[in-house]
């Protein structure tokens, strides 16, 4: 582009807004050649100049991102390291709905779903009423459920770290009628977790199944589980009378079957 050009056309677009900045203007488009002269110049469109401009910005925008994308994964790393995890990290999920019973005495029916929350609970008995009046379960995952279970208990004298016969019975079923062994296991897992963090000596009882004693056992106001229990140690050649089976407690009926068993031992070795 020649001087003339370059000229009319700076004339043409400041002659309506700053008629009078032309000539300096000009003068700053003006290069002087080796020997004073005025020689033509090349003017690089806006829009390359710009374009320059933009692509040197939108690099170093990018270095800039990608350094602070790199370090804020670094950092989500870091704290998923470090940080301590949360107990239900570590929370059995059930693979269908179902619930579990725990007899310590005071006999509760806790339901769960397959997201390991409760949605209910109802006392079996007198004492399980009772016990489940002060607690509110609903909404809360089974290990936080049995945790509180365990406290109430503890509460009112069931469990005590003065005594070595601490006792639990549980068991527990899916929806659909048979046996969740998965859940009773994890279930007896935690009671476990319990006493031990209590410094309590206890046993956690697992392995009865309750759905053909239940008829029997609502005559007693107990559920099948104990109820399957007691026949155990009647059968072993243990005594009890039949008032007690509603009252008894299951640590008071794991030292009979316990105590019965070591006095067998005992005469046998005789």
């Amino acid at each position: 582009m020649k001087k003339s050009d370059i000229e009319k056309q700076l004339k043409k677009d400041l002659s309506a807004s700053a008629p009078s900045d032309f000539n300096s203007v000009w003068d700053k488009c003006v290069t002087p050649s080796a020997d004073g002269k005025e020689k033509d110049v090349e003017l690089a469109p806006a829009w390359e100049q710009g374009g320059r401009e933009m692509s040197i910005r939108s690099r170093k925008a990018i270095s800039v991102t990608a350094v602070a994308v790199a370090l804020l994964l670094c950092l989500v790393v870091i704290l998923c390291l470090t940080l301590p995890r949360n107990s239900d990290d570590d929370l059995f999920l059930p693979s269908q709905s179902g619930y579990f019973v725990i007899d310590v005495n005071p006999s509760v029916q806790v339901n769960y779903n397959t997201n390991g929350i409760v949605t209910s609970a109802k006392g079996l008995n007198g004492d399980g009423e009772e016990l489940l009046s002060s607690l509110e379960l609903e909404g809360i995952t089974y290990d936080k459920a049995v945790e509180e279970i365990f406290d109430a208990c503890e509460l009112r004298g069931y469990f005590s770290s003065e005594r070595d016969d601490n006792a639990i019975l549980i068991t527990a079923s899916k929806d659909t009628g048979e046996k969740d062994e998965k859940m009773t296991a994890e279930i007896n897992k935690k009671f476990m977790q319990k006493f031990e963090d209590k410094n309590m000596k206890g046993v956690v009882i697992s392995d009865v199944e309750n759905s053909k004693w239940q008829n029997e056992a609502d005559k007693y106001g107990i559920n099948g589980q104990k109820y399957e229990l007691i026949m155990r140690y009647i059968n072993m050649g243990g005594t009890l009378d039949e008032s007690e089976w509603g009252t008894i407690t299951i640590r008071e009926l794991y030292s009979l079957i316990s105590n019965f068993k070591d006095d067998s031992k005992d005469k046998n070795k005789n």
